[in-house]
């Protein structure tokens, strides 16, 4: 009976999902998966694209040992973010505008293929496969570009997200830095979504394409493939995502087909969580040194998750005494070193509007000017979303008899709680007065992690100790 409930528990818990799903898709003709079943130069492009990326992180996987799909792809697509960063220390800016940077990261991507000795029919491969995508992206560009009954669902997009991308790619990260348009906001995962734009269709103008972000519908089943669960249940866990992202207008836009940035922090944060456990080493050593200082990049990314890595890394380095753990702190270094020489004031995080995390702390502690009924208005938005409500509580549960148990649970489960309580804590304190809809997209950025967890645990549950 045992072996039976842990064969069948994941698929169990995701038939009502499945069920909903099938049902919405008979019924709604205007979906993201009935667009590229009606557009096929947009799917073969997102094919193309597909292939090409998986190979080029095949190949890193493989000649860096790095045992991950999902952190070779965030390897690769973070050094291109890293290489400029870094080259403003050096007041290196005149070339941004012919895109040098963006180039000579791939230059050394090639060194490093080389000095691995990678077989020349797999860089074959890699170059036949990118200009294939390149030509076919060329010929077919006016249609691709083209995407009838597209609607923006968040006035942030074009007021914000999308002049912020479009200042990385045509005027480079030193300008987008010096000229943010959010005040304190990181650029690290706009610079990502600009680096697809410049290999997907290396063009001088930066333009929303759809086949840009819909990518990250296939990145995700790098990260449930890396997991380390039965192949069944990742199959599951595959279904269960799309499912749950293509089942709704909403979801699908934050995810997968804007420039909103949930979909693809939430990703990387993930990628590095679940990846996290192989590089706890209190030696030094170089691949824990490159995994640290890659997953500093997310110091620059969004609220909350640029803040939770802040503390990760400061508990990790001080607690633990992983001392590799001391690379992602370069960045957090890097960053207020630049804030200091390029800005007369100190620019803080943009969410906390200029104001001192001790004047925060001890409002929390005297209880002053706190509004605990915002807590309610931020429930109820958690709970629009029947599908992610019920995934949540499935979240919770579980982990919480792991817990019981005596399992691991990976950090994640107290990562997602500490997400929740600091969206609170700035609701009740500072924001008081603002809209509270914006809570779901914090939230949100757990997506990933919520429902790995919730895969890992349903896997280890059933384990002999």
């Amino acid at each position: 009976m045992k072996k039976i409930i842990s064969e069948n528990l994941f698929l169990a818990l995701c038939i009502p999902i499945f069920l909903n799903f099938c049902i919405n898709m008979l019924q709604n003709n205007e979906s993201l998966f009935h667009f590229y079943i009606k557009n096929f130069h947009h799917l073969f492009s997102l094919v193309l694209a597909c292939v090409f990326f998986y190979i080029i992180t095949y190949e890193i996987n493989n000649l860096l040992n790095v045992n991950s799909l999902s952190l070779s792809l965030a390897y690769f697509l973070s050094s291109f973010f890293l290489v400029e960063y870094i080259s403003i220390s050096f007041g290196i800016k005149i070339f941004n505008n012919i895109n040098v940077f963006h180039y000579l990261t791939l230059l050394f991507w090639l060194i490093i293929f080389v000095s691995k000795k990678i077989k020349l029919q797999n860089l074959f491969t890699i170059i036949a496969s990118y200009t294939g995508l390149i030509i076919y992206n060329f010929y077919n560009f006016e249609t691709i570009r083209t995407v009838l009954n597209y609607k923006e669902l968040n006035t942030d997009v074009e007021n914000q997200w999308f002049q912020i991308t479009q200042k990385i790619h045509s005027e480079g990260l030193f300008e987008a830095f010096i000229n943010n348009i959010i005040q304190g906001q990181g650029l690290y995962i706009s610079h990502i979504q600009s680096t697809i734009f410049k290999i997907n269709f290396p063009l001088k103008d930066f333009e929303y394409i759809r086949v840009n972000s819909n990518i990250f519908l296939f990145f995700a089943l790098f990260l449930f493939f890396d997991l380390q669960i039965k192949f069944k249940n990742k199959i599951i866990l595959s279904l269960l995502y799309f499912c749950v992202v293509l089942n709704s207008d909403w979801l699908t836009y934050l995810f997968v087909d804007s420039l909103m940035l949930e979909g693809i922090v939430g990703l990387i944060f993930c990628s590095f969580l679940v990846n996290l456990e192989k590089f706890q080493n209190r030696k030094i050593n170089l691949n824990s040194i490159i995994f640290f200082l890659f997953f500093g990049c997310l110091l620059l990314s969004k609220q909350f998750i640029s803040l939770i890595v802040l503390l990760f890394v400061i508990y990790l380095l001080f607690v633990k005494k992983y001392l590799n753990a001391f690379s992602s702190l370069f960045i957090y270094i890097l960053d207020k070193l630049y804030l200091k020489i390029f800005f007369e004031n100190n620019v803080s995080f943009e969410y906390l509007d200029g104001r001192s995390v001790l004047d925060l702390i001890v409002d929390l502690i005297t209880l002053n000017n706190l509004d605990i009924s915002v807590v309610q208005k931020i429930i109820y938005e958690l709970l629009k979303d029947r599908i992610v409500s019920y995934l949540f509580i499935i979240f919770v549960l579980l982990n919480l008899y792991s817990i019981i148990l005596g399992k691991d649970t990976k950090n994640l489960f107290y990562l997602v709680l500490i997400n929740i309580l600091l969206i609170a804590i700035l609701y009740i304190s500072w924001w008081k007065n603002i809209e509270v809809q914006s809570s779901y997209r914090y939230f949100l950025n757990f997506f990933y992690v919520l429902i790995s967890s919730i895969a890992l645990n349903i896997d280890q549950l059933f384990k002999e100790d």
